[in-house]
């Protein structure tokens, strides 16, 4: 089946190196061969691109989003990349929220704790050893 995406996905792609911004109109979002309406922003760290569809996408479609010709400053640019991947047909949108993958060891992480309300706070300084993470 492929990657299956929400309706209202939007795409974000790393880089190991900073982008000119001369080489953004080469990413395209396309159905069928047809470039979809889409904004393309690079971070702040000029190594990130976020690919978000003007509107949410059509659903049970088929999609490729193509990093065609992206490059450094120096002119240097970036193997062609195509991502194909097919929406849900349910056309239901993402609303699940991110969970925490990993943590550098090394920095303090947050810990939440619930008080005799039920409220849960943001501890700083949790450790390894308090075995909550």
């Amino acid at each position: 089946m492929g990657l299956l995406m929400a309706v209202n996905s939007r795409f974000v792609f790393s880089t190991d190196e900073a982008l000119s911004d001369s080489c953004l109109d080469r990413v395209s979002l396309l159905s069928g061969g047809v470039p979809v309406a889409a904004s393309v922003a690079l971070g702040a760290d000029r190594r990130t691109i976020t690919v978000t569809p003007d509107v949410a996408l059509s659903t049970g479609a088929a999609y490729s989003l193509s990093l065609d010709g992206l490059c450094d400053y120096a002119g240097n640019a970036l193997v062609t990349t195509v991502l194909s991947f097919t929406t849900a047909a349910s056309g239901a949108a993402d609303t699940t929220g991110p969970v925490l993958q990993s943590h550098r060891a090394g920095q303090q992480c947050h810990r939440c704790c619930g008080d005799e309300h039920g409220h849960d706070h943001l501890r700083r300084g949790a450790q390894p050893a308090d075995g909550l993470w």
